[in-house]
Formats: structure tokens, sequence, C-alpha cells
């Protein structure tokens, strides 16, 4: 899997995470509700999204700080029941992506 190392704020804590790079996931962030409850995500509204299997599901969206290479920003979270954190294509759209296979290195750079 090609991973980022992503930092992310809440109102209780900051973690670092390894966030697998999903560009059909058009949103910021998805983290598992465990951490984000160990965190304390801001709840900002609920919204209606489309999941890989084509369903349509409505799910709270909250806010948080995120750091990527050293880049702070404000990002939109959305939990997960699963175990995975995913940096979604909103996230990267102000970057570059490049992947080395020979190192199985991805290396995102903001702008």
């Amino acid at each position: 899997m090609n991973c980022v190392k992503v930092k992310v704020a809440g109102l209780r804590g900051t973690i670092e995470l390894e966030a697998i790079v999903d560009t059909d996931f058009n949103g910021d962030l998805c983290i598992p509700i465990t951490l984000a409850v160990q965190i304390g995500l801001i709840l900002e509204y609920v919204h209606d999204v489309e999941l890989a299997d084509g369903s349509r599901k409505r799910v709270p969206v909250y806010s948080c700080n995120v750091e990527l290479n050293d880049l702070k920003r404000r990002a939109e979270v959305i939990l997960t029941d699963g175990t995975d954190a995913l940096i979604g294509a909103s996230m990267l759209k102000s970057s570059s992506i490049t992947i080395s296979y020979k190192t199985r290195k991805v290396t995102v750079t903001f702008y």
C-alpha cells in the first residue's frame, strides 16, 4: 500500500498515523472512529456520501488540523469502522505525488 504520514489534531490531542493514498476518495481524510474519539474531533455537519460499492449513506463530517510534510491546514474528516486511514483527492488537489516503485515510497509535495 502507498501511505503517507499525517498528524491529526483534535481538541484532546494529536496523533500521527499512516494514511493510504486513495484518489477514488473525494474527501480530505477518513480515519477510524476509535482515533477520532481519542483526539476529540469537532462535528461540523452531516453529509450524503457515495460509498465504494455505489450505495449512499449519511455520515457526520468532523474537522481537525492536519500536518503533512510540515504543511499545516484544516481538514474535513469522515470516520470509518475499519482500521485504515485514507487521504483523499480533496486533500491532495494542491500537491504532486511521486511514487517510487523501486523503494516502495510515496512522496507528497504540497504547493
